[in-house]
């Protein structure tokens, strides 16, 4: 089964109960950490990014949702630990929608075969969406494997087949190169969840013993991208069970909080 899932953290502006609610849904170093933002923004991405595995573990793999336990690896991506057995998925699903970044400190996230391509259009909106959209397909790339937005992002070079991301439905023919190598395994979805935001979605090859998966088959090719769903806050919990106790303390140190930066 396929999920694609989308929750707009940005239009949500969470009551003391909603905050309450989805904190005490989630384990208690999660919901800590979390705490420790500094800006509203960035604590709603990460705990609607928790309730959203939370979720799915529960309405995919049908275990109690109060049992269900995450660790991080040392790179910090997440693993579900199941009984002492620890559990991560090589054909990971992962989302990178577009960013607020600018064209004009960004050059050197991207070969000059990027660059080129971004810069190739004639008015600004055009090579801002060019530029979101490989931002959208590196993102999607080191969150399935697990090795953060930090690493040296020209050393993967995406090579789209179409200009454009349609308006409607799913495209899978963008391919990879690393260290200009053709990764013939990797499938990366494009799709909308409307006309300002892109979403694509790495699905990575079985670890059979060769991590760039450029010579095995796989059966990626088979899968049919389901529909991005957007959720709204009642969807997000609908299936969850209270289990991590936390105070009024908690929502304060929310609530006092700036929305996001003041870059003026």
């Amino acid at each position: 089964m396929s999920l694609r899932w989308a929750f707009r953290y940005s239009q949500w502006h969470p009551t003391k109960e909603e905050w309450m609610l989805a904190a005490s849904c989630l384990q208690k170093e999660e919901a800590e950490r979390i705490s420790k933002f500094m800006f509203k923004r960035d604590a709603k991405a990460s705990l609607c990014g928790r309730l959203l595995l939370r979720k799915a573990v529960h309405d995919l793999l049908g275990l109690p949702y109060e049992s269900i336990q995450f660790g991080r690896t040392d790179k910090g991506k997440p693993f579900l630990n199941l009984q002492g057995i620890y559990i991560h998925s090589q054909q990971e699903n992962q989302i990178g929608s577009n960013s607020k970044l600018s064209l004009n400190v960004s050059h050197q996230q991207f070969t000059d075969y990027e660059w080129r391509n971004i810069r190739k259009y004639f008015t600004e909106d055009e090579q801002l969406e060019s530029f979101y959209r490989y931002w959208c397909l590196k993102e999607s790339y080191v969150k399935a494997l697990g090795i953060g937005i930090a690493n040296d992002l020209r050393a993967f070079e995406f090579h789209p087949q179409e200009d454009e991301v349609p308006t409607t439905g799913v495209i899978a023919n963008t391919v990879l190169h690393v260290n200009r190598v053709l990764q013939k395994n990797w499938i990366f979805e494009e799709s909308r969840l409307d006309n300002k935001h892109l979403v694509a979605v790495a699905l990575c090859p079985h670890d059979n013993g060769d991590e760039s998966g450029q010579d095995k088959p796989s059966d990626t090719k088979e899968i049919i991208a389901a529909p991005v769903v957007t959720l709204n806050f009642q969807d997000l919990v609908s299936s969850a069970v209270p289990f991590n106790i936390v105070d009024d303390n908690y929502w304060n140190k929310y609530s006092v909080k700036s929305e996001k930066p003041n870059l003026a």
